[in-house]
């Protein structure tokens, strides 16, 4: 006589939402320090399509991260194309995108040319890293969002060393900041153009280094 199998049905109760034991205590929320590391555990990685008015689709990886002592979790996301490629700027690595930074961060080479670019070669359900935890920016208003994201340059995975802060030269940080001031050069970019048109090619890698360090400031 074949077994039958038991069905597991979800059980919902309806409780009164007057009771006593309902009063709940008020508890501030996290507030990450963005000086500290923290560690994190890769709890979800989903693969999500949207498909726009005009019929053009994009995709895009989102990636959970849940912090180990709190059990936060921040959601980062990552786009691509309906050309199905992918950017890496070797002029500008800020530019790339971010499975690109997270990839190279996580000690994954990744060169222009590569047809085989997969994240399943450095993403995997249950890995750990330690991470810095900065305001999420929006691409558009530059305005901060409420949210929290992971630092990408910060990333390494557990048992890793962090790479070593590569060292600016002072005079240099001291003329370009003058020179940002004087020009109102509102980003890094209009700051590049300007060392381009005056021959001064040899500094844009320098003074990329130090932007993306936070070295220094704009005007704007």
């Amino acid at each position: 006589m074949a077994e039958e199998t038991a069905k597991t049905e979800t059980q919902e109760k309806l409780l009164n939402w007057m009771d006593d034991d309902y009063a709940m205590e008020v508890v501030p929320g996290i507030k990450f320090d963005p000086e500290k590391e923290y560690q994190f555990e890769l709890s979800s990685i989903e693969r999500k399509q949207k498909t726009n008015t005009d019929g053009k689709t994009s995709e895009r990886l989102v990636l959970k991260w849940t912090e180990q002592e709190s059990g936060v979790v921040i959601q980062q996301s990552a786009f691509l194309n309906e050309k199905r490629n992918i950017t890496k700027n070797n002029d500008a690595p800020e530019k790339s995108n971010d499975l690109v930074k997270l990839a190279n961060a996580l000690g994954y080479s990744v060169n222009v040319g590569d047809k085989g670019f997969h994240p399943k070669n450095f993403l995997h359900i249950g890995m750990k890293i330690v991470a810095h935890v900065e305001d999420q920016i929006d691409f558009k208003t530059k305005a901060k969002t409420g949210f929290s994201v992971l630092s990408i340059p910060s990333i390494r995975q557990v048992g890793k060393k962090a790479q070593p802060q590569l060292a600016h030269n002072p005079e240099d940080l001291a003329k370009w900041q003058k020179e940002i001031i004087e020009g109102k050069y509102a980003n890094r970019d209009k700051f590049v153009q300007f060392l381009a048109t005056n021959n001064r090619v040899n500094e844009v890698a320098p003074f990329m280094l130090a932007s993306n360090d936070n070295k220094l400031t704009f005007v704007g």
